[in-house]
C-alpha cells in the first residue's frame, strides 16, 4: 500500500486526510504511478503546480518517473491552494439562487437530455449495448451547483444546466450504478498531467456490433476503481474490461462529455474507495454542500479511539513518525456523497480565493485612480 497525505482542509492544519492505495491497482491504471498520483492530487485540488514528495514541507520532491513501492508514505503538496480562503467561503453565494422549476419543465429538460445523448452516443459508449442517460455531476446537486463548478474550473463555454449534454454520458444500467457509487471512473487523456500513451489499453477485444469509430485524439478510458471478482466478470461479460476506450456516434469536440467534470469524478471515486481518516473529515464536515436530494442530513461518525488521542499527543511532543500517521487508515471510510461534498468545499474554497485576488486587484486600481485625480486638483 502506498499512502499519500492531502494538504489539509483546515487552517492550521490539523489531521491530513490520507489516500491508501495498492501500487499493484495504480500500475494497472497508469504506466507511471507517481504521475498518476500527481494527477489524482491536481482534479482534487486543481492546481497545476501540485507534485509529491517525501517530506512534509515539500523537501525531497519526487518526479514523475520517480519508482515507487509498496508501504512508502509521501505527501502532495498544492502550493496553489489557498486555506484561509475558507473565511469568506460564501462571498460567492449572492450571485447564485436557487431556481424553482416546475414538472412540466423538468420533464422537457430530462427528455430533451436523453434524446440529445442518444443522438450523440447512440448506445452504451463503452459495451455497444442499449444504455441510459446518466449524469456525471449528479442531477441532484442541480443547477448552482455545475454553475459553481464550471466557473472554478474555467470551463468554456460555461455550463449552466445540470441537464447540458456535456455533463452526459451513455452507460449501460449496470455500469450506471456502479458510475453513481464511484466504483469505477472515466479517464480523459490528453490532460495536463498524463498523456495517452500514460493510459494502458486493453487486451481484450470490444464488441463486434459497435461499428462506431475510434476517437483519434483523444481517450475516455473506463476504469474499474472497486469491484469485487462478481462484478468483475460481470462486467466483461458485457465487454466493458478495464482501461476500454469509449467510442461515440458523434465525435464533434464541443458535443463530447466534459472532461473537466469527469476528472472531477474521478478525484471523487479515488477518494471514496481509497480515502480516510476520520478527524480529517470531521474537521472539514462544517462546510457541506446542502443537497436538494432528501436523505438524512445527520451522519454519524466514530468517536475519538484512544490510538488517535495517543497520536496526537505524539505529534504535540513531536514524536510521531510517518508510519504512526498511517494508522489512520483505520478511520471510517468515506462515502460517495462525503467525497463530492470534499470536492465541493474545495472547489468553493478555491473559486472564492480568486474572486477575493479580483476585488483586492480591482479596489488597487480605484485607489490608484482615485489617487491621480487627487493629485491633479491639487
Amino acid at each position: 500500500m502506498i499512502t499519500i497525505s492531502l494538504p489539509s482542509l483546515s487552517n492550521p492544519p490539523s489531521e491530513r486526510l490520507l489516500l491508501v492505495i495498492p501500487l499493484q491497482k495504480i500500475q494497472s491504471w497508469c504506466f507511471h504511478p507517481a504521475k498518476w498520483l500527481r494527477f489524482v492530487g491536481w482534479t482534487i485540488f486543481h492546481v497545476p503546480e501540485g507534485y509529491l514528495s517525501k517530506d512534509p514541507d515539500g523537501n525531497d520532491r519526487l518526479t514523475d518517473e520517480s519508482q515507487l513501492t509498496d508501504e512508502e508514505f509521501i505527501f502532495y503538496q498544492a502550493p496553489g491552494f489557498n486555506q484561509s480562503a475558507v473565511v469568506e467561503m460564501r462571498v460567492a453565494a449572492p450571485r447564485r439562487t436557487a431556481s424553482v422549476t416546475s414538472v412540466t419543465t423538468a420533464n422537457r429538460r430530462d427528455t430533451d437530455f436523453r434524446e440529445k445523448l442518444q443522438c450523440r452516443d447512440q448506445t452504451c459508449v463503452f459495451t455497444s449495448w442499449d444504455g441510459q442517460a446518466c449524469h456525471i455531476i449528479p442531477h441532484s446537486c442541480g443547477d448552482q451547483q455545475i454553475q459553481m463548478l464550471s466557473e472554478e474550473r474555467l470551463i468554456l463555454p460555461s455550463i449552466q444546466d445540470i441537464g447540458d449534454l456535456r455533463n452526459g454520458i451513455t452507460l449501460i444500467d449496470t455500469l450506471h450504478g456502479f458510475f453513481d457509487k464511484r466504483l469505477i471512473a472515466v479517464l480523459v487523456t490528453p490532460n495536463p498531467i498524463l498523456s495517452q500513451e500514460d493510459v494502458p489499453h486493453t487486451d481484450h477485444p470490444c464488441n463486434p456490433v459497435d461499428l462506431r469509430p475510434a476517437l483519434l485524439d483523444m481517450r475516455y478510458t473506463l476504469q474499474i476503481i472497486n469491484l469485487d471478482d462478481r462484478n468483475l466478470h460481470r462486467l466483461e461479460h458485457n465487454y466493458a474490461h478495464n482501461n476500454r476506450d469509449a467510442k461515440f456516434n458523434d465525435a464533434t469536440l464541443t458535443s463530447l462529455p466534459e472532461a473537466s467534470l469527469l476528472h472531477y469524478l474521478y478525484g471523487a471515486a479515488i477518494l471514496t474507495t481509497f480515502g480516510c481518516s476520520v478527524a480529517a473529515w470531521q474537521a472539514s464536515g462544517k462546510w457541506r454542500t446542502p443537497r436538494k436530494q432528501s436523505y438524512p442530513t445527520t451522519r454519524s461518525f466514530q468517536p475519538p479511539t484512544s490510538e488517535n488521542c495517543a497520536l496526537t499527543r505524539a505529534k504535540r511532543e513531536g514524536t510521531s513518525p510517518y508510519p504512526s500517521e498511517s494508522k489512520l487508515a483505520g478511520g471510517r471510510r468515506i462515502t460517495p456523497d462525503e467525497a463530492l461534498d470534499y470536492m465541493s468545499n474545495i472547489t468553493s474554497r478555491q473559486l472564492a480565493y480568486r474572486q477575493q485576488a479580483e476585488w483586492a486587484q480591482r479596489k488597487l486600481e480605484i485607489d490608484v485612480w482615485v489617487s491621480g485625480c487627487t493629485k491633479g486638483e491639487g
